[in-house]
Formats: structure tokens, sequence, C-alpha cells
């Protein structure tokens, strides 16, 4: 490969002109012209030749294989192996937004070469889109539901030069791997993909529908009214913190790693987060080697990006914060504020955010027994009828823009039927919503990355599991799951995941319990501590799942002492100004719910319990 120093800069600044933003892919692909040029552009970097350090091939593999130096570089540690990528660490998120920047950037150099094929009269159209083309995030946590355009083996195009529409291999679906292969000095195959192989996601043999039904909101027992999206609950967690916990530092925020200093508060975190997605879109995406040779990868890791910098309130490269870019920090921190709240508070916030208002809880419960909806809709559905009025929801069914100013402010799906059903409101929601306080419950989890020299997942549910092991993030009882993005310790050529191995290092995550155990609060008959806890002790499980086989369940047994999962909770206090966030209190373990489980942490050995045991307790 050629050893011309590339910088990695992003797409150019145009002069005069403000910096792009991101859009999020489904306000993309609703633009007919702009989803054209995406298109042809993907296609064209797919099919550039391996060998040049700008294919789609040789950046892909600068995150996990082929294992071989990118450009003449050597790793972090000196190696020619070839691996760059740095996980469970502080500079997680650092490390990927200039891998981000170089495979955008020459991205976008292809939208430019693609718009040089069209006749002038139709440049002048495409220009302007071109010129401010920057690579799409999913928000998957907001808009849950895989686009079609990303689970269709075929697509159709329009050529620039012909104007022929023609029915391509779908650059957003999979990549196919060139002719070559990767032996290492030994002999030994390492880059474990034929040439012409392509990439692989979960239930790609049905088009996709099986994992587009999987990432859909699930209904809930509360009714059959309700919905709980864990990931959504999991990143309104985290940004909601950041105000009320000053110890909750940007590493217990951004990496994965154990860090043993008593808190059970900071198990979770965004890269744990992301893991989530890649072991639940699952195939290639579920192994680093070759995660970032789907198509997903990068729209996935723009949007963790986008995260990230909602946190440390820092660019202006995505809508929520480019028309923030000229206030000053506290009208800053107030418009974060405002939009996470809207954008990924679980309906427990947004009950105990409406005050004491018993028409907007009535309105609240009656938006849970429709079918479920996008939690913006539920805010827009909330807002006094003369404020919504002046923001109305589009009628398409996927999110529009009508001008590149406006796409900070798209709000996305089909309205709420403007009838009113009367809903009977739990005597438990009513006297929550009056309280001051309210207790989140979550389950802690703990383990070696690299126990199964592969990916992992831990499924939490409420309630039995089904004999469907091999569907089992679709069961009806699941609470949401925990999964690790490990490499195989055997193959890779990543020397500080074989460093992490040797040092046996734990990696960390939580699943939110409290917007299923407000699903479930006609069953449990209370959302007093003792009640909740009572419950949970009764009807919280978990089941192991290996990537390498996940048509069973792996038995916890041969575990224990290395998985670890405990709850924990924590006293939330209802903001004095609805526009504010929450304050979060002491976090406090409960031993009692998991002290009895197979691999569940005791009143000696869960981290972050300071009560007093029973006597006799383990």
């Amino acid at each position: 490969m050629s050893s011309k120093v590339i910088v990695a800069s992003g797409p150019p600044k145009l002069t005069g002109k403000p910096l792009p933003v991101r859009p999020e892919i489904n306000q993309l692909l609703a633009n007919k012209d702009l989803k054209n040029l995406y298109l042809l552009a993907l296609e064209e970097m797919q099919a550039k030749a391996f060998d040049k350090p700008t294919s789609w091939y040789a950046l892909a593999g600068i995150h996990g294989g082929p294992f071989e130096p990118w450009n003449g570089e050597l790793d972090g540690r000196g190696s020619k192996e070839g691996w760059y990528c740095t996980h469970s660490s502080v500079i997680f998120l650092t490390w990927h937004r200039p891998y981000l920047a170089i495979f955008e950037q020459e991205l976008y150099n292809c939208v430019q070469s693609v718009l040089k094929t069209f006749s002038a009269e139709k440049q002048k159209t495409l220009k302007p889109l071109a010129d401010n083309f920057r690579m799409p995030y999913w928000d998957w946590a907001l808009y849950p539901n895989l686009p079609k355009d990303l689970t269709t083996p075929k697509i159709q195009v329009t050529y620039g030069k012909t104007g022929e529409k023609k029915s391509i291999n779908n650059p957003l679906y999979n990549y196919k791997y060139p002719n070559r292969t990767s032996i290492d000095n030994t002999g030994r195959w390492r880059f474990r993909r034929l040439p012409g192989q392509v990439t692989t996601r979960e239930t790609d043999s049905d088009g996709g529908q099986s994992l587009q039904n999987s990432l859909k909101i699930t209904g809930s027992q509360w009714g059959d009214a309700g919905s709980t999206l864990n990931a959504r609950d999991r990143v309104y967690f985290l940004l909601s913190r950041v105000e009320s916990d000053p110890k909750h530092t940007f590493g217990s925020f951004s990496s994965n790693k154990w860090v043993p200093n008593g808190r059970s508060s900071d198990y979770d975190s965004l890269e744990s987060v992301h893991d989530w997605l890649h072991g639940f879109i699952g195939g290639d995406m579920g192994d680093p080697t070759y995660a970032a040779f789907d198509p997903i990868f990068m729209m996935h890791h723009c949007n963790i990006d986008r995260l990230g910098s909602d946190f440390t309130q820092f660019g202006s490269t995505y809508p929520e914060l480019t028309e923030w870019n000229q206030i000053s920090r506290e009208a800053l921190k107030t418009k974060i504020v405002a939009k996470v709240k809207q954008m990924y508070g679980p309906p427990l916030a947004m009950i105990a955010a409406s005050q004491n208002d018993t028409a907007k809880v009535q309105q609240m419960m009656t938006l849970m027994a429709t079918p479920p909806l996008h939690i913006a809709q539920q805010v827009e559905a909330i807002k006094p009828p003369a404020e919504a009025a002046k923001h109305p929801l589009p009628k398409s069914s996927g999110p529009v823009a009508s001008s590149h100013t406006e796409a900070a402010q798209v709000v996305i799906g089909t309205p709420p039927p403007a009838a009113v059903v009367p809903v009977t409101i739990p005597a438990a929601i009513t006297t929550l919503v009056k309280a001051e306080t309210h207790t989140e419950y979550f389950t802690n989890l703990r383990c070696p990355k690299y126990i199964f020299n592969g990916p992992y997942t831990v499924h939490v549910l409420l309630g039995s599991a089904s004999t469907d092991a091999a569907n089992r993030q679709n069961d009806p009882n699941i609470v949401g799951s925990w999964s690790v993005f490990a490499s195989d310790i055997s193959t890779t050529g990543c020397l500080k995941c074989k460093s992490d191995a040797e040092e046996n290092l734990d990696v960390t995550g939580q699943v939110p319990l409290t917007g299923a155990i407000l699903d479930r609060v006609k069953l449990i008959g209370s959302l007093d501590d003792s009640a909740v806890v009572a419950y949970l002790k009764k009807n919280l499980n978990w089941s192991l799942h290996l990537a390498s086989d996940k048509t069973r369940e792996t038995d916890l047994n041969t575990v224990v002492g290395k998985l670890r999962v405990s709850v924990t909770t924590v006293k939330v206090t209802k903001p004095a100004d609805k526009e504010a966030l929450p304050t979060y209190g002491n976090w406090e373990p409960v031993p009692e719910v998991t002290v009895d489980k197979v691999t569940g942490t005791g009143w000696t050995d869960t981290e972050g319990f300071t009560g007093t045991p029973p006597s006799g307790a383990t």
C-alpha cells in the first residue's frame, strides 16, 4: 500500500458557509436526490481496489481485520499487526472520532465524483446536496425500526450519464469482500472471509424482516398498553445524570472497563450501549474483526459520536448542536436538557415531569393504550393544543425536513388519534405523579470480557424464559440485553485485546428495570419499594448466550464467580423546574434480589452495598 500521509480532516468546510451537519439516516433517505447520490457514492467506494488506502476495504480494515498495516502505519504498540482500534478504554470515543472523519472525507469525495456524472443542468440541483454531504447517523434509541432500505438486497438508483434507472446490489445491505485473502507468516488463514463473500447480519435469510421486527418497540403487560425500549432508557439515564452526579466522569461515561471504585452507579457506559447494538445486529456487525465492513457500522458510530458530543457539549456536527453554536454555555445546557428529555425520556420520567397535572397523565395513559409510538410523538401529543399547533407532526411515515436549516426541528411519525379514549389509571401511578421522589431500578452486570473467546450476550427477563433459546431477544418477558463486543483471542491481531485477556479485564453494563416495572404495575400491585423488591426477587432472571452458538443457552453454573449480576436502586427527585433534569441521590444495591440466584451476587460481594447483611448471610 501507499505510504503517502493521509490526514483525517473530514469533508471540507466551504468558505463563508456554516459547517454542514450529519443527518439522521431516515431524514437522508427521505430526500430522493440525496439518497441517490449516497447510494451511488457507496457503490463507488465499495468497488475501489482493496489495495488503495482510501478504499472501503482498507478503511474498514483499520478497525479490525485483515491484520495488516494501513498505509504503512504501525499500530499504537509499534506492531505491524494492523489493529488500531481501542475498546474498553477511556479513549474509546475519541479514537473513533477521527476514524469517522477519514471515512467520511472519502465518502464525500465519492459523492463529488458521482455528481460530475450528471448533466450540467442536473448538477445545479444536486450540487448543494453534494457540497453539504455528511455521513448519516442512525438514532436507534429514538427510531428503533431499521429503515427498509437497509434490509433489502436490491435497490434502485438513477445513473447520471444515461439517466438509466437500475436495480443494483444494495450497498446499504451488505459489502462484498474482495478477491484476496490474509495469510500470516506461518501460513495461517487469519481473516476468515472468503473472496466474494458478503457481510451478514442476523436473520438475513428473510430479507431482514425478523431483524426489523425485533427492533420495533415492544408491547407490555400493562393492560396490553405501553412500551419499553431499554436502549432508549439507557441513553436517557447516561445523559441525564451529568449534572447531579459530579463523580460520574467522562471515563465512566465513555468506557465499559470495570473500575473497582465501590460505586454501583458506574456500571453503564456509552461503550456498553454501543456493544448492545453490535450484538443485536449480529453477524459481521457482532464481531470486532469484521464489524466495520458492514454499512450499518458507520451510521451506528456516528450516533455514538453524537451522544458523546451531547455529553461533552462539544462541536456542532449534529442538528441539535448546530442551532446552539452561538449561545452561552448555560443556555446550551438548558437546550441539551430539553432535547434529552424530549427524545429519550422514559415514560416514568415523563409522567413524573407532568407534576400533578392529572389531565396530562390521562393523555399519557391514553397514548400508551394506542399502538406503540415513538417517544417524540408521545411528547408532542401531550403539549397544550396551542403549542402543538406551532409544530405539527408531518403526515409521512418517515422524517422530513423542508430545508437543511430545519433538520434539527424534525419530529417524525403518524400523529396520534385526536380522540381521548378513557383509560383507568392505576392507583400506583397516581401516587407516583404526586410524589416528589421515586425509585429507579437497574440490573448491574460484570464479567471478564474475553472469558468466552468471542462476543456474548446476557438477556435480562422478568418472568420465566421461553423454551425458544434461539429467539431469546424476542422473548415476551425480556427487559433488555447486555452484549459484550469481544474478539476471538485465538485469531485476532489486536495486541491490546490479547493483553486485556491476559489481565482478565472485566467489563460492565446495566439494564434499566423501571420501565418494565411500570409496565407490570398491575401485577406487582404497588410501586412501594418492598413490593417491587419482592417481585424482582421472585421474577428477575437472566440467560447467557454466546455469539458462536445462539441456538442454546450457556449453563450459568459454568460461570459462577465470573459473571456477576446484581440489582441496584437510586432515589430520583423530581425537578422543581419541569424543564430541568431530575436529581439522582445515593445509589443503594439490593442484594436480597440476587443472593439466591446462580451468578447473582450476595450480601458480601455486591459492589456498593454498605448495609448490614442478615445474620449468617453470604
